[in-house]
C-alpha cells in the first residue's frame, strides 16, 4: 500500500503533467499586412513537437477553415496565381468581386479552405500561410465601419505520428482540393495570440 506522502506525490506529479500539457497548446498568430483595400492575411500555427508521439517519418498537413465576412473577398484568380508560389492549395467559392458590400446579399460569411504542409523544426511543427484579401467598397458615410475576421478552424492530419493534444472533433473533409476522396481531419484546440 502507498503511504499518504506517496499518494500526495503521485497526485502532484499527475497535476504537473496535466498542467504541462495544457501549457503546450498550439498557438495561432494572425496579422493583416499592407494598407488600404488590398491587404494580405498572414496566419501562422505553431504546434509543440511534444504534442506528437511516434514521430519517426512524421508527415503532417494543416487545413485552415477560414470564415470571412461579406465586406471582404478573395479573388480566386489571384489566389490561384499566388498559391502555386506560396505552397498551398485552396477551395473557395467563386465571388462577384466587382459587387460592393451593400449589394452583396448572397451571404454574410463565406468560407475558404486552405491546405498546406506542416514543417518540422527542432521543437515544433509550423504552418505559415499568407494570402491576399480585399475589402469591398461601401456606401459613402461620415463614420467608419468596423468588421472583424474570425480566427480559422485549424485541422491537422498526420502520417506516422499521433497527435496527443486536445482534439475538438474529427471531420470528414476532402483530402485535397483536387479530389473528392474524404479524409479524417482533427480540429485542434489552440491559443490565439492574434494581432487582429
Amino acid at each position: 500500500m502507498f503511504t499518504t506522502v506517496e499518494n500526495l506525490i503521485v497526485i502532484f506529479l499527475l497535476v504537473c503533467f496535466e498542467t504541462s500539457i495544457a501549457l503546450q497548446l498550439p498557438t495561432l498568430q494572425r496579422k493583416l499586412l499592407k494598407d488600404g483595400f488590398h491587404r494580405e492575411l498572414q496566419t501562422k500555427v505553431e504546434i509543440p513537437l511534444s504534442l506528437f508521439t511516434k514521430r519517426e517519418g512524421m508527415q503532417c498537413r494543416c487545413l485552415y477553415k477560414e470564415f470571412l465576412p461579406s465586406s471582404t473577398y478573395v479573388d480566386t484568380f489571384q489566389l490561384k496565381s499566388v498559391s502555386k508560389h506560396l505552397g498551398f492549395d485552396y477551395v473557395s467559392p467563386t465571388l462577384d468581386i466587382e459587387k460592393p458590400e451593400f449589394q452583396e446579399n448572397t451571404f454574410s460569411i463565406y468560407s475558404i479552405l486552405i491546405y498546406t504542409e506542416l514543417h518540422i523544426n527542432s521543437d515544433s511543427v509550423i504552418s505559415n500561410v499568407t494570402f491576399p484579401i480585399h475589402l469591398r467598397y461601401h456606401l459613402p458615410a461620415t463614420d467608419y465601419r468596423n468588421f472583424s475576421i474570425m480566427n480559422p478552424g485549424v485541422l491537422i492530419q498526420c502520417k506516422n505520428a499521433n497527435y496527443i493534444g486536445e482534439i475538438l472533433r474529427t471531420e470528414q473533409i476532402p483530402c485535397s482540393p483536387k479530389e473528392d476522396i474524404l479524409c479524417k481531419w482533427n480540429l485542434i484546440k489552440y491559443n490565439s495570440v492574434s494581432e487582429l
